[in-house]
């Protein structure tokens, strides 16, 4: 009796000391995961309440703060001759992805990438990439054509303006792939283009936008971030149409928004910070759009006619199976 007891208590103590030692090396694995040094800092053009461009990227950061479980930051109404100053401030960290939220720091972070060969760098914008530590999260150019598609089935006058904050690299070939998919639709369509020349004047914004109603827009497209809502207000007022860039208005705006031009920024930035977590983040130019769920173009379909519904729906094809190949030029 006393020997089979021995080897209960015996069997007993085996199973305790397993249990110990698998939730010991459970408790040691989480701390190893919880304590990366992984730390991710974005640098934002405008503030993190301007209902557009930055807000996006912020909101966007937050909810990748909040699945990876790493440490951000970010640096709202930064002017690029601050970029130095700031990003010296993180040189002694251990592992860190600054990400510049505008193609406005290609520039002065490719001199940064230079200076600390260590650190890795990403710009939401145009840039090559530098062959290292420096790369590139940037959309393509589907969605602004389809919206000149959309612009050219619906305009009554023939002209259609385009209002953007900056000109930029990747603001030029968005613009140039709307305007060539106004073309395809109807050459005869004017299309006025013009740059404010900042994201955040509302005063400058809006006298531009007054200018381009002025000569008989009838369809504008808007993308100034800051100053977004007052142009679809005073287009309202106008009775004229407008297309939105980066968020949706069509909800705020349901009777002059016709469509929106939607960047996922998430969907955009999670790409980038998921390679860097993986050590698989290069010195290139990464290219996302209407197939990877990155960007796309809402619209009512029902506004158009069965003819133009289906003339559209055959450009959409078109584009998913990369049949239009002259967009290679902005792409």
């Amino acid at each position: 009796m006393k020997k089979y007891l021995y080897v209960f208590v015996i069997c007993i103590l085996l199973i305790i000391i397993t249990f110990v030692i698998v939730n010991a090396r459970g408790d040691r694995q989480e701390s190893v995961v919880s304590e990366l040094p992984f730390k991710v800092v974005m640098i934002l053009p405008g503030p993190i309440t301007d209902g557009s461009w930055s807000q996006s990227g912020y909101e966007a950061l937050v909810r990748i703060k909040d699945e990876f479980k790493i440490a951000t930051q970010y640096h709202q109404n930064v002017q690029v001759q601050d970029i130095e100053s700031l990003v010296s401030a993180y040189a002694k960290e251990k592992s860190v992805f600054i990400i510049g939220f505008g193609g406005e720091y290609s520039a002065a972070l490719e001199q940064e990438a230079i200076r600390y060969p260590q650190m890795e760098f990403a710009l939401v914008g145009n840039y090559p990439g530098n062959g290292k530590n420096y790369g590139c999260l940037s959309t393509k150019r589907g969605a602004f054509h389809l919206a000149g598609v959309f612009a050219a089935l619906n305009t009554k006058s023939n002209v259609i303006g385009i209002i953007t904050g900056e000109d930029l690299t990747h603001t030029r070939a968005e613009n140039a792939s709307l305007e060539q998919g106004v073309q395809d639709i109807n050459p005869e369509i004017r299309v006025l283009n013009q740059y404010v020349g900042s994201w955040n004047n509302k005063l400058e914004s809006l006298r531009v936008a007054k200018d381009l109603i002025g000569s008989n827009v009838d369809i504008l497209v808007v993308n100034v971030d800051h100053a977004n809502d007052d142009i679809h207000k005073y287009a309202t007022d106008m009775n004229i149409k407008t297309i939105s860039v980066v968020t949706n208005s069509k909800e705020k705006f349901p009777n002059t928004v016709i469509g929106s031009i939607v960047i996922d920024n998430y969907n955009l930035l999670r790409y980038g910070v998921d390679l860097y977590l993986q050590g698989k983040w290069e010195g290139k130019i990464y290219n996302l759009g209407l197939v990877e769920g990155v960007m796309f173009f809402d619209i009512n379909i029902n506004k158009l006619n069965t003819q133009q519904r289906q003339t559209y729906k055959d450009v959409y094809k078109r584009l998913i199976q990369k049949r239009i190949t002259n967009l290679s030029r902005v792409d």
